[in-house]
């Protein structure tokens, strides 16, 4: 299955992943299209480290964005949260805001609720919920 083939993300996201190298997707990847990933359906994707886990959820956010909502990425590490908000900052191209909640960030409710896809250590994110930073601001995709 090829990215470009793909419905329900953002425009141009399909040829960006070509672009990237991604010519077609992984079994893992390819199955989770066909269970319903980019078309708002729960998944749990348990394969192995590098066999496509991350693009995956990508493409569960980008479709969320594109329907209207928005994304929680949660990782265990303020550096990797780092990482990932770089990463997905290449969607900013196709009108996908990208924002940071970790221990080292002030980040509120109202900031977030600004951005598409937040990317946010799992301790920041209890901290959120218990401080009640909730409303429109985030709805789980990873």
């Amino acid at each position: 299955m090829q990215p470009s083939s793909l419905s329900g993300l953002p425009a141009g996201v399909g040829e960006a992943l070509e672009a990237e190298g991604v010519a077609e997707l992984y079994p893992p990847q390819a199955a989770a299209v066909e269970a319903g990933v980019v078309n708002g359906e729960s998944l749990v994707a348990a394969v192995p480290t590098a066999s496509g886990k991350t693009l995956i959820a990508e493409l569960a956010m980008l479709s969320a964005v594109e329907r209207g909502g928005k994304a929680l990425y949660i990782v265990p590490l303020r550096a990797l949260a780092s990482e990932k908000k770089t990463e997905f900052e290449r969607w900013e191209d196709h009108g996908v805001t990208v924002g940071v909640s970790t221990g080292n960030y002030d980040s509120d409710g109202e900031w977030l609720a600004s951005r598409d896809v937040i990317v946010a250590t799992s301790e920041k994110v209890d901290s959120l919920i218990r401080n009640g930073a909730r409303g429109s601001t985030t709805s789980p995709a990873s």
